[in-house]
């Protein structure tokens, strides 16, 4: 009796939190995975990536531009001579500027500009995969969390519907044993079973309090002061997939696999740089100077001069031999090419095998669905009549307790199975590119 004491009040505080529905915020499936995408940091991180690297697309850092500088200087000086042989002695100042414009031009170094703009190009695009993976992740991570609440409310539910029957019967048993009509040891079984059903309630509602707090961690918020109501219910749609659809989807729209193959063209380019780099770079250059002179002596008129230059020209850098670094370097790259192929190949295999997992998980998920259904059905006409039975006097209470705590159990395997149905549906979704469905 001690021990029922002390979950009593313990129990109570688990079923009045479930009765917080007065400040609950209505939250459905979409709506939660577009709360999730605008708090995401991550999301956020690679979104500025992607700003960065528009920032950088350009033609001007590709070099397809010619570079011009300009160059401005002055000076002054006072000197002082004091030589029998010159014609003028003493102090002088003189001062001078100048203004020089020059520029520079590759006129051919291997095209290099254009294939900088491709890596500039295709760096964006890397930057834009990366981000609609992070994106996709976060999606994902939120719906999980999302089916996992609802699934762990009902299985909630159906523990406190087991609960309430055992707290009846055992109030009564109590009243009976007040008035002597049955012994310590009946009273016990009830106590037992009733404890039981304590424990199995806290359980479930210290699974559905962590799984809400995994909700809101993946939907960036506090799910403690603003309490949500999940509007979408856990259901499920058999859906026949098509292998063949499905393989060809994720070669196509899989944007792990959209990034390793910017990967590979990247890797491409820079084979392309290195072989630009054999080849004879010619350079024009330009420009024009102009300075401004003046000296004055103290006891002679100031003069005042300046100069105006032209230049204009052309340079050839031809590599001879540099120690074969150049080519050294194009096998490294033609052998990372290799690699960037080998991993596409690798990324192919790796996202088939996960295609043939989920396929497979989700037709047994289906299969124990149904099973379930079956159990729930079967256990429930049983229930219906093990309740006659109860009610007539032909069965005992624990009798038509455990029966009632079997069909608990049918109802949590076919919400477990639904759930992990919704995992295999929703990494199905992942793999072919489609779970952009869910963004708002």
């Amino acid at each position: 009796m001690k021990c029922l004491f002390f979950y009593l009040p313990l129990l109570a505080v688990v079923l009045c939190c479930g009765q917080k529905l007065c400040a609950q915020h209505n939250l459905s499936l979409k709506e939660a995975v577009a709360l999730a995408l605008n708090n995401n940091l991550q999301v956020k991180i690679a979104n500025t990536e992607i700003k960065i690297a528009e920032t950088n697309n350009t033609l001007a850092a590709s070099g397809a531009f010619p570079s011009v500088n300009a160059q401005l200087s002055q000076s002054n000086y006072i000197n002082r001579i004091d030589n029998a042989i010159e014609f003028a002695n003493g102090f002088y100042t003189n001062s001078s500027a100048n203004i020089s414009v020059n520029m520079g031009y590759v006129v051919f170094d291997g095209l290099k500009f254009i294939i900088n703009k491709e890596r500039l190009q295709l760096t964006q695009q890397k930057a834009e995969a990366a981000y609609e993976i992070q994106r996709q992740a976060t999606a994902l991570n939120a719906a999980l969390s999302y089916y996992k609440v609802l699934m762990q409310k009902e299985k909630l539910e159906a523990a406190k519907q087991v609960f309430d029957f055992s707290k009846l019967r055992y109030n009564n048993a109590s009243n009976q044993k007040k008035l002597g009509t049955i012994s310590q040891f009946d009273l016990g079984q009830f106590e037992i079973a009733f404890l039981s059903d304590s424990a199995a309630v806290y359980t479930e509602q210290n699974a559905y309090e962590l799984a809400m707090i995994e909700l809101g961690l993946a939907l960036g918020i506090d799910t403690e002061t603003a309490p949500l109501h999940l509007t979408d219910p856990l259901q499920y749609k058999p859906m026949d997939y098509l292998k063949n659809s499905i393989s060809q989807q994720i070669l196509s729209n899989n944007a792990e696999y959209k990034q390793l193959l910017v990967d590979y063209n990247l890797v491409k380019t820079n084979t392309r740089l290195n072989k630009a780099a054999l080849l004879p770079a010619l350079s024009a250059n330009a420009g024009f100077s102009q300075g401004v002179n003046r000296i004055r002596f103290s006891n002679l008129p100031a003069e005042t001069g300046g100069d105006l230059n032209f230049n204009f020209g052309f340079s050839l850098n031809v590599p001879i031999w540099d120690g074969n670094n150049r080519k050294r370097a194009l096998r490294q790259s033609l052998f990372n090419e290799k690699i960037a192929e080998f991993r596409l190949q690798n990324a192919a295999q790796v996202l088939k095998s996960q295609l043939n997992n989920y396929l497979a998980v989700y037709d047994r998920q289906l299969n124990l669905i149904v099973l379930q259904d079956k159990i729930i059905a079967v256990t429930s006409a049983t229930l219906k009549l093990s309740e006659q039975r109860y009610n007539t006097g032909f069965s005992n209470f624990l009798e038509y307790r455990n029966l009632l705590a079997e069909f608990n159990k049918a109802q949590s395997a076919r919400l477990q199975a639904i759930y992990e149905l919704k995992v295999a549906e929703l990494n199905l979704m992942l793999l072919s590119g489609n779970i952009k469905e869910l963004f708002p």
